[in-house]
């Protein structure tokens, strides 16, 4: 016996195939995206922000990623860079202060991701302690901030025309 199918039928059956498929890829997008922005070192993040602008846009905007995806990502990225931050200044190679962005390192303080013999071994210049050091560099939304950056990256800096073969000013040449 031959059966035919209605319209509706092939539709529904063609449809459901493609909506697994979308979730599977939308399931892959979001694993991906988090694992790249896990990955973020926070100091190069405007750089990373405007090469990735608009698919990360376009993620955003169609609902693949949302806000939890990318505060969880970046916290992770930030714990990552606060732990390398740390090491060097436990290595005596920089103080805390002297960070390029001193907010990491109080952010996962504040967090409790160092432990208290960790915290004490950390050494701070002009008479701070880490309470001073986290009064004046903690801050309470820096995972927000971080995604509204990331999403909204400043233009890239204009440091006007370059000169392939620059005069030396010591010989002139």
């Amino acid at each position: 016996m031959n059966y035919v199918l209605s319209e509706n039928f092939k539709y529904h059956r063609l449809f459901s195939r493609v909506m697994t498929l979308t979730d599977d890829l939308r399931d892959d997008l979001r694993k991906t995206t988090a694992d790249s922005l896990k990955d973020i070192t926070i100091s190069l993040m405007d750089f990373y922000a405007r090469t990735n602008n608009k698919p990360l846009k376009a993620l955003y905007d169609g609902g693949v990623i949302d806000d939890r995806l990318i505060d969880d990502s970046l916290e992770q990225a930030v714990f990552a860079e606060a732990r390398s931050y740390y090491d060097s200044v436990i290595a005596g190679n920089i103080m805390p202060d002297h960070l390029a962005r001193p907010e990491l390192l109080a952010y996962a303080i504040c967090k409790r991701k160092f432990s208290d013999d960790e915290i004490n071994r950390l050494q701070f210049d002009h008479g701070e302690s880490v309470g001073d050091f986290i009064d004046r560099y903690g801050k309470q939304e820096l995972i927000q901030s971080l995604r509204k950056e990331l999403l909204n990256p400043p233009p890239a800096p204009d440091f006007g025309e370059y000169d392939p073969h620059p005069v030396c000013l010591s010989c002139g040449l």
